[in-house]
């Protein structure tokens, strides 16, 4: 029998490590097809109960933050402090209610409500407001956990339809992904389209589907991790993720959906003249 030699054994031993990692990437494809489908399948009513216990527990510390605060202001004020000197202290000081991360909580809460007045959303809008939120990273990352981990403990049937991966697990789960500035990146680009979903509701989630086709192939991809995506994409396919989102950015903030809703309004008002025949409002 023939002995291999080093060169021979390292190239058959990469043979199957190619071979292996074009398995792997066939199958999280599936995977990836097979979540696009399901989330269509989830609406927000769905989950409403979990998600209402998580805005339940954000309004509670919100609520804690705010008596605590103003229980520490009174006794300052009881001390003859003017309202400039409280709020030097509080700002210097180390109280209790300080280790409230009140912006961030107030950002949960406002986005968390705001999906929860969209009952018959689906699946997609679930997944994207977990990216929303909090401007910081590290609290934006906790969002998205407690809502899934909220799904997955209230609504195990409605978990998997949602997302690819545990809560906690990304694709790459033996590699430690630290925040990066692509990542950070991504998400500001992202946080700019998402904006415009307070004003034109799902229809913006909905032109960045349709307009940014790689972006959205790769936020199902990688759960929408942002630093995860960042540290995989190659830099050419990382710089048309990042062109799509500010291009659609851009697109929305020059109107296009009001020029679209204008263009609807009016093939409607058109239709309506024609099965009145050309006249309203008069009667013979």
């Amino acid at each position: 029998m023939k002995e291999l030699n080093i060169r021979e054994l390292q190239d058959r031993l990469d043979a199957i490590a190619i071979e292996e990692a074009n398995e792997f990437d066939q199958i999280e494809d599936k995977k990836l097809e097979l979540i696009k489908k399901s989330r269509q399948e989830v609406t927000v009513s769905m989950v409403a109960p979990a998600l209402e216990n998580l805005l339940a527990e954000y309004q509670k510390d919100i609520e804690a933050y705010n008596n605590e605060r103003a229980d520490v202001e009174a006794e300052l004020k009881a001390q003859g402090m003017s309202d400039k000197e409280i709020e030097d202290d509080i700002f210097n000081g180390d109280y209790d209610f300080q280790y409230y991360d009140i912006d961030a909580l107030e950002d949960k809460f406002n986005a968390l409500q705001g999906l929860l007045k969209k009952p018959n959303a689906d699946g997609n809008s679930i997944v994207g407001v977990m990216y929303s939120g909090p401007q910081d990273t590290s609290s934006r990352e906790d969002f998205g956990r407690e809502i899934k981990y909220s799904i997955k403990q209230d609504h195990p049937e409605v978990y998997d339809k949602l997302f690819m991966y545990d809560v906690g697990e990304s694709q790459i789960k033996d590699q430690v992904i630290d925040e990066s500035p692509a990542g950070d990146a991504l998400q500001s680009a992202y946080d700019k389209v998402y904006n415009f979903v307070g004003e034109y509701d799902d229809a913006a989630l909905e032109y960045l589907n349709d307009n940014a086709p790689i972006f959205s192939e790769m936020f199902d991809k990688y759960d929408g991790e942002f630093d995860v995506m960042a540290s995989n994409l190659d830099a050419d396919t990382l710089q048309q993720v990042m062109d799509e989102l500010n291009d659609v950015a851009f697109d929305l903030e020059s109107g296009v959906l009001e020029s679209k809703t204008e263009e609807q309004e009016l093939e409607e008002f058109k239709s309506l003249i024609g099965r009145t025949g050309g006249v309203m409002g008069f009667k013979n």
